[in-house]
């Protein structure tokens, strides 16, 4: 048995020596380069050598300008991206400040309302302690000394609308919603413009600085509520009167009402025409708020808190308030005889607008 692996072993290796032989032959057949052939070989070397790093160059070039490439365009979107973000959050900013703008004028509106009603309130509470404590007697008592009569002119009284519907109420106060009214015939008072005397010293009353205009009537045999219900629907209507300014967020209404004193404050804004013509049109808008207080047999009028705004859109218009313009100072001449420029006209068509109202209420109870 071992000689039979032996012979085996043999075998093989004779076939590989066999199968080796061709080679070891040609081995010794090649014979070695010259240094001319090895110079040339070398030369082919360093050639291609040469191509290839020519080409790795190019892939390289190729390669730098994708990344380029590739970084421009994510720079571009990044920064279209920043630019988007900051557009949002301005656009966001920006709402966010006209809310908080909203929210403060409300607010504002609110506190403001708010002290209107206790001041009414408390006047309230004071006209009906003094009038129960009066005779009555008829008499109008208005705070500028120029109108010292009325003179009485016809008016067409509305349709009686019934009670305004109200939403919730606050110490007695409640914001109404009117009923549509009834736009009234426009009064014209009489007035002699040349002479000018019922607009002098003494037409525009100061009350702590500021311009208030008061009317007092005696209302002999009539209850509060029934001057108060006369007043309400003259003040409504006084909402649609002729040159009220037709706009969504600046429109004359009635404020709040409070049943229980019969108070009434209505805020106005309409326009003070000084010319309208086919050349020219010369107004100003005016805003002011108009208290009422109702008792029984009397009845207390203030026209407050009056404001101009006067070509807005021009470097010569303006915003201000009434004591700033047609105070004696500001609009009457140093010997206060003469009504002046520039604010001698606001002075005159807020008078005429003032004694236009008040006659108003008067004709209203005669």
């Amino acid at each position: 048995m071992q000689k039979y692996v032996n012979l085996k072993i043999m075998k093989k290796i004779l076939i590989a020596i066999i199968a080796l032989f061709p080679l070891l032959c040609s081995a010794q057949n090649v014979k070695p380069l010259t240094p001319e052939q090895q110079l040339e070989q070398a030369q082919k070397q360093l050639e291609e050598a040469q191509k290839a790093v020519e080409a790795a160059k190019a892939n390289a070039q190729k390669a730098k300008q994708a990344a380029e490439q590739a970084k421009a365009k994510a720079d571009a979107e990044k920064a279209k991206a920043d630019a988007e973000k900051k557009r949002k959050e301005k656009e966001i900013a920006e709402k966010q400040a006209a809310i908080q703008a909203q929210i403060k004028k409300a607010q504002e509106e609110a506190a403001r309302l708010n002290e209107e009603a206790e001041k009414l309130n408390a006047e309230a509470k004071k006209m009906n302690a003094e009038s129960s404590s009066s005779a009555p007697q008829q008499k109008v008592v208005v705070t500028s000394d120029q109108t010292k009569t009325v003179k009485k002119e016809s008016v067409t009284p509305a349709p009686k609308q019934g009670k305004p519907a109200q939403y919730g109420s606050v110490n007695g106060w409640s914001a109404i919603s009117a009923p549509t009214p009834t736009v009234r015939q426009e009064v014209k008072p009489e007035v002699d413009v040349n002479t000018e005397v019922k607009y002098l010293a003494g037409a525009v009353p100061l009350v702590d600085g500021k311009v208030v205009f008061e009317l007092n009537l005696d209302v002999p045999g009539q209850t509060a509520s029934e001057i108060y219900d006369k007043a309400f629907e003259y003040v409504n209507n006084l909402t649609v009167d002729e040159n009220q300014k037709d706009d969504s967020q600046l429109r004359s209404k009635i404020a709040i009402v409070n049943t229980s004193t019969h108070s009434i404050a209505a805020k106005m804004y309409e326009w003070l025409v000084f010319a309208n013509t086919i050349l020219m049109s010369d107004k100003a808008e005016l805003s002011y708020t108009l208290i009422v207080n109702c008792a029984d047999a009397h009845l207390n009028v203030r026209l407050e808190r009056i404001s101009y705004t006067y070509e807005p859109n021009r470097s010569t218009g303006f915003t201000e308030s009434a004591h700033n313009i047609i105070a004696d100072k500001y609009a009457l001449n140093k010997k206060q005889t003469k009504v002046v420029r520039p604010y001698g006209k606001f002075r005159i068509k807020t008078i005429d607008r003032k004694d236009e109202i008040f006659n108003g209420f008067v004709n209203l109870f005669n």
